[in-house]
């Protein structure tokens, strides 16, 4: 097999395995509405902490859905390492945790964003200005 193939194979295996962290987490906001709610509360978010939930959960669910099918890949990584820089900022600051988890999953995220979602994907199919060239 090509050095290319395999590649392209890691990573879609690296781009999948994110995006299903993302949609789990992003479908059990809505499973566990107020356990998450509850979380945020203790986490000091501003707003109604059912809304955040709710709209937090829809951006993970859709994260998790545009990586699988490697769609925007690049923008799609950036979103979710925002998303895991605030969780990890919020739990360090706030409850003095430390999500090893997360760093890791920050990390595949931007090695995506930096490296694009690869090939097999539908960013192939998409080309403006080079933005999402993957």
């Amino acid at each position: 097999m090509k050095k290319e193939a395999l590649s392209d194979i890691a990573i879609l295996v690296l781009r999948i395995g994110l995006a299903l962290v993302f949609f789990y987490f992003g479908v059990d906001k809505f499973i566990n509405l107020q356990g998450n709610a509850a979380v945020a509360s203790s986490l000091g978010v501003p707003i109604n902490t059912i809304f955040f939930t709710i709209f937090y959960g829809v951006i993970e669910v859709v994260v998790g859905a545009f990586l699988m099918l490697g769609l925007f890949s690049r923008i799609t990584a950036a979103v979710g390492a925002g998303m895991l820089i605030s969780t990890l900022l919020a739990f360090w600051f706030k409850m003095q945790i430390f999500l090893p988890r997360d760093v890791g999953l920050l990390g595949a995220a931007i090695f995506l964003l930096i490296n694009g979602g690869g090939r097999i994907g539908l960013d192939r199919y998409i080309r403006v200005k080079g933005v999402f060239e993957g």
